[in-house]
């Protein structure tokens, strides 16, 4: 079995705040993005693709998807549920996932966990070839688990600026056989120059 796991494609930024789950069109240059995804895939015999109904990877997949592909949205592959969602940068950085027992939304762990029982549910289906469209951080959690790291709690080990973390409108496998995961790489980015 042959999982992609992308992340959206670029969005529109309209001001500096914590997007979250706010219904947020792709930008020009995510449409762009989105496209050589759907080239990339093309060549493939991608069976499925499960994402996130968040604006961003909704419209990611449904070009992706090109009206040739089935698309489902499953809610394990939102964004993370943050209170700080709205709030400018640098505000929220250091508290998205610190706030819960006062405010409510996930903490790292509850955002990794269902990720992990969505990807153990994945594995058990018959699919040779499916794509997976999540978002940054949901994604760099299942990536921790697959790989056996530790999750951290501190938010400045995690984003954009990790070196592991995955980049916008790009592309990782997880390669299975018998359930068992041989290879986990990279095998997509967008050109460093659009």
């Amino acid at each position: 079995m042959k999982i992609y796991l992308v992340r959206h494609a670029d969005y529109e930024k309209t001001s500096g705040a914590l997007k979250g789950r706010l219904p947020v069109n792709l930008s020009k240059q995510g449409i762009i993005q989105a496209n050589r995804l759907k080239d990339f895939f093309a060549q493939l015999p991608i069976e499925m693709i499960l994402s996130s109904a968040v604006m961003r990877c909704k419209q990611t997949s449904e070009i992706i998807a090109n009206n040739n592909t089935p698309l489902q949205f499953d809610k394990r592959l939102l964004e993370a549920l943050t209170a700080y969602q709205g709030y400018m940068d640098g505000v929220w950085a250091d508290h998205a996932y610190t706030h819960q027992s006062e405010l409510g939304g996930e903490t790292t762990k509850d955002v990794q966990q269902r990720m992990v029982d969505f990807y153990q549910e994945l594995i058990k289906k018959e699919y040779q070839q499916v794509v997976v469209c999540s978002h940054g951080d949901p994604l760099q959690f299942l990536y921790l688990y697959l790989n056996g790291e530790p999750l951290s709690q501190d938010y400045s080990q995690m984003g954009d600026s990790s070196a592991d973390y995955q980049s916008k409108a790009g592309v990782r496998l997880v390669e299975l056989v018998d359930g068992k995961i041989i290879k986990i790489k990279d095998v997509f980015k967008q050109p460093e120059y659009q």
